[in-house]
């Protein structure tokens, strides 16, 4: 059953003209090419403007850039600004790197990285092309499979930022202690609003705790049904 997305591919001119070049000089960059601009249904999507960024529902993985007739080059940092998207390139890249292992290709490939740690990997027209090209599908496959692990580390990240907002606001609240009282020892009497806020951020915790173990279990229940049928 194929995913609802809201994002549709921009195919612009000049992407398309750079892209159509490749057909006769470097036909596995150019099947490629093809083969993730027809992702729509399983919830990827490209936008365009020389060159391309590939998307996956809200979340960005990687920029293809075609460097020269039998070059291209997959980055890890967009070409400008995603601020409206969730940028999940570390994640791929660390699922493809996973992959190039696993397929015994470390040796064979161009991959760098830059002043920022960064990956760069640069795809040269060689005898090996294919299995690379073969181990991108893999990963992005992998994406579609893994992806209600994705959203739900999104969610649990939202999650966390907006409970620590609300617990930094119960707990800046100060209060003065009460009266002293002398039995056999003294001691001051707890605040009756400063125990409220106490027990307000141990319900909080336990309450944001089984929220986010449901929707662990839920997702993970969903996949190893998803995985055995």
């Amino acid at each position: 059953m194929g995913r609802k997305v809201k994002e549709k591919n921009i195919i612009k001119p000049q992407y398309k003209a750079r892209r159509d070049e490749l057909k006769e000089t470097y036909k596995t960059a150019y099947d490629f090419l093809k083969y993730i601009e027809n992702l729509n249904e399983k919830g990827f999507y490209v936008q365009t403007a020389e060159n391309l960024h590939l998307f996956f529902e809200q979340s960005f993985l990687f920029y293809f850039k075609i460097l020269t007739s039998n070059t291209i080059l997959l980055r890890e940092i967009p070409n400008g600004s995603i601020k409206r998207y969730n940028n999940r390139s570390e994640y791929f890249f660390s699922l493809l790197l996973e992959n190039i292992k696993k397929e015994d290709l470390e040796k064979v490939i161009d991959l760098k990285t830059n002043k920022a740690n960064r990956i760069n990997l640069t795809i040269s027209k060689s005898q090996e092309t294919d299995k690379i090209f073969g181990v991108v599908k893999q990963t992005i496959e992998d994406i579609s499979r893994k992806s209600d692990f994705i959203n739900l580390k999104t969610q649990i990240s939202q999650a966390t930022d907006e409970f620590q907002v609300l617990l930094n606001q119960v707990d800046n609240e100060t209060f003065s202690e009460g009266l002293k009282k002398s039995i056999t020892t003294t001691y001051y009497e707890r605040n009756p609003k400063a125990r409220k806020n106490v027990l307000t951020i141990g319900v909080l915790t336990v309450l944001f705790v089984d929220s986010i173990l449901k929707k662990y279990m839920a997702t993970l229940a969903k996949n190893i049904f998803t995985f055995t049928i």
